[in-house]
């Protein structure tokens, strides 16, 4: 199992993060990039894969897509 020292996450937002493409490239902080490409990238395909799997017939609920924040 690995674990993470909490030193070694702040070190992770406090590194710079390249994103090179073939129009440059754009810089960012790790929290930066965490916080304005990371997490809306990762839900947008989330969200993207539920309505895909919805539209051809699979049965999930707003439960399936938010967990216990959908039960209530």
């Amino acid at each position: 199992m690995y674990t993470l020292a909490p030193s070694d996450l702040e070190a992770g937002f406090e590194r710079e993060v390249v994103i090179a493409h073939r129009r440059g490239s754009v810089r960012a902080s790790g929290r930066q990039f965490l916080m304005a490409f990371a997490i809306p990238h990762f839900f947008y395909h989330l969200t993207t894969a539920y309505g895909i799997l919805r539209n051809q017939g699979v049965r999930l609920t707003m439960g399936d897509f938010l967990g216990n924040w959908g039960e209530r």
